[in-house]
C-alpha cells in the first residue's frame, strides 16, 4: 500500500464499520478515531491492525474483516483461504467468472477453506455470499473491477477424552455436540455423557448433559449444546476413581478412593470407622472449592449431605472428663463444707 491508494474496509454484518479510506501523504488512514500507519503494509497486515483495534475497543466480538485496495487499474482482489491471495489485473476484460478468479488465486486451501461461505464484496460495499461446496450446481457469477473475493476459513474444535479418534475437527459455522462425536468415530464404552465439558475459546467452562434426546426442540435452541471455532470438548471417564479425604479421629485417616458422591457415615466407614473419642456432632466438611460446612451426623438431616471427590471430612475429638480434677474439686468442696458447719 502506498500514499494515494484507496482502501475498502468491510466488516461482515456491520455496515456501519464498512467504509472506504484514503491513504494520506503521511502513509496513514483514519479509522474510528485512530490513525493507522498502512504504507508498505499488505492488506493482510491492515486487516490484523483493524481487527485488534475494534477488539481492543470492545465494540465487536470476533469480527470478520476484509480489506481490499481499490485498484487504480482494472483489478480484482482475492483473499482468505486461497493459496495465492493478492491483487489480479483484469487485462483486456471488464469482469471474469468467480470460479476463474479463485483459480487465478491458486484455488482453495484444501483443509481450511469454507466452501459454503464464499464472500463477494462489490465495489460499492455490498456483500454477496455463495455456496461452492462439492455437489452444488454450477452458478454463473461474475466479479469485476474493484470487487473482492474472500474465502472464509473453517472453524476448528478440539475433541479429547473418552472418544475413539481424539483430535481436531473442522466445521463450517458451528456444530452440534452429537454431530461432532459422530464425526470423530463416537465415544468409548467408558465415556460419561452426563458431564461433558466444553472449554470456550474465551475461557468459559460449560458442563453439559447430552444423554437427552438430541432431536428435541429445547436441545436445538440451547447454544451450550453447540461447539464453535476454538472450543475444546472433553469427554470424561465414567469409571474414574477419585479420592475424598477423611481426617481426625478415625481408624485410618487419609485419602480414600470413591466412584462418586458418598454419605459422610459411608466415608467414615471407608476410613475404618471412628475412634472412641470422636465427636460426630461437630464434623467439619471442607469442599473442593474451599467452602467449609459444620454438620451434626447424629441429626436426621445427615442423610441429605453428600461428599464429592476432592472434599475433606474432619472428625474432631469429643469433650473428655478429667476425673482427677473432678475428684480434687469434690475433695476441696467437702473440706469447705466441713469447716463451715463446725
Amino acid at each position: 500500500i502506498q500514499p494515494g491508494d484507496e482502501l475498502l474496509i468491510v466488516v461482515l454484518g456491520q455496515p456501519e464499520y464498512s467504509q472506504p479510506l484514503s491513504v494520506r501523504s503521511d502513509g496513514k488512514v483514519s479509522y474510528f478515531g485512530e490513525d493507522l500507519t498502512v504504507v508498505d503494509k499488505t492488506p493482510e497486515d491492515i486487516n490484523t491492525m483493524i481487527y485488534r483495534l475494534v477488539s481492543k475497543q470492545g465494540r465487536l466480538k470476533e469480527p470478520i474483516i476484509m480489506v481490499s485496495p481499490r485498484p487504480r487499474g482494472k483489478e480484482i482482489f482475492v483473499g482468505g483461504a486461497v493459496k495465492l491471495p493478492g491483487r489480479y489485473p483484469l487485462l483486456l476484460q471488464d469482469e471474469i467468472g468467480l470460479y476463474r478468479a479463485l483459480t487465478i488465486a491458486g484455488g482453495f486451501l484444501e483443509e481450511s477453506a469454507d466452501r459454503k461461505h464464499i464472500q463477494v464484496v462489490r465495489q460499492d460495499g455490498t456483500v454477496e455470499e455463495y455456496d461452492l461446496s462439492p455437489g452444488k450446481p454450477y452458478k454463473s457469477i461474475t466479479v469485476g473491477h474493484g470487487d473482492l473475493v474472500f474465502v472464509l476459513s473453517l472453524g476448528v474444535v478440539d475433541v479429547q477424552g473418552q472418544v475413539k479418534q481424539p483430535g481436531q475437527l473442522r466445521m463450517s459455522g458451528r456444530i452440534r455436540i452429537d454431530e461432532a462425536l459422530a464425526q470423530i468415530g463416537g465415544y468409548t464404552e467408558e465415556a460419561d455423557l452426563s458431564e461433558l465439558v466444553i472449554m470456550r475459546a474465551d475461557g468459559e467452562k460449560i458442563v453439559v448433559d447430552v444423554s437427552e434426546q438430541f432431536w428435541k426442540t429445547e436441545y436445538e435452541d440451547n447454544d451450550n449444546n453447540y461447539l464453535k471455532n476454538g472450543d475444546t470438548l472433553y469427554v470424561p471417564n465414567a469409571n474414574r476413581i477419585e479420592p475424598i479425604y477423611v481426617l481426625g479421629y478415625v481408624q485410618n485417616p487419609g485419602p480414600h478412593k470413591v466412584r462418586g458422591p458418598v454419605a459422610p457415615l459411608k466415608a467414615i466407614a471407608l476410613a475404618g470407622g471412628r475412634e472412641k473419642e470422636a465427636n460426630l456432632g461437630k464434623v467439619k466438611i471442607t469442599r473442593k472449592d474451599g467452602t467449609v460446612q459444620e454438620v451434626n451426623l447424629n441429626a436426621p438431616q445427615e442423610s441429605e449431605i453428600l461428599l464429592y471427590p476432592g472434599d475433606m471430612l474432619e472428625v474432631p475429638k469429643g469433650r473428655q472428663i478429667n476425673w482427677s480434677i473432678v475428684l480434687s474439686f469434690i475433695t476441696v468442696t467437702t473440706a469447705l463444707i466441713s469447716i463451715l458447719t463446725r
